[in-house]
């Protein structure tokens, strides 16, 4: 998680493309990383995370993170279903936006991406 007079964001950046997690508004690191957590865990497509969403503590700590948010419309209480619109709903709650980012000789391309159709 980072931090700038404007943003906090989480980003996981592999290769040449990174996927950004970032809000202007006011959000704790605890909350900013377990949602960074759960998306990469729950959403991300990143070939590289393969091994490491193998890994039954990760998927623990994410739906421990997921699990501690009060939900309203969001059932059954578990799943990758329910994971995703939770996701959605702290993201709404927060303002988060998801950027994709290309760095490809000497140039940077950034592209946000519709929040719903990210978290999918």
């Amino acid at each position: 998680m980072r931090k700038s007079e404007k943003f906090s964001w989480a980003e996981y950046c592999p290769d040449e493309t990174c996927e950004v997690i970032r809000t202007r508004r006011p959000i704790s690191r605890a909350e900013i990383s377990g949602f960074a957590l759960s998306y990469f865990f729950y959403v991300s497509d990143y070939s590289y995370l393969e091994a490491w969403k193998s890994n039954a503590s990760v998927k623990e700590a994410a739906d421990i993170f997921l699990n501690s948010h009060e939900q309203v419309r969001c059932s059954p209480k578990s799943g990758r279903e329910y994971s995703i619109c939770m996701l959605r709903d702290i993201a709404d709650k927060h303002q988060i936006e998801i950027l994709f980012v290309r760095h490809d000789e000497r140039r940077v391309t950034v592209r946000r991406l519709e929040r719903d159709a990210a978290i999918r």
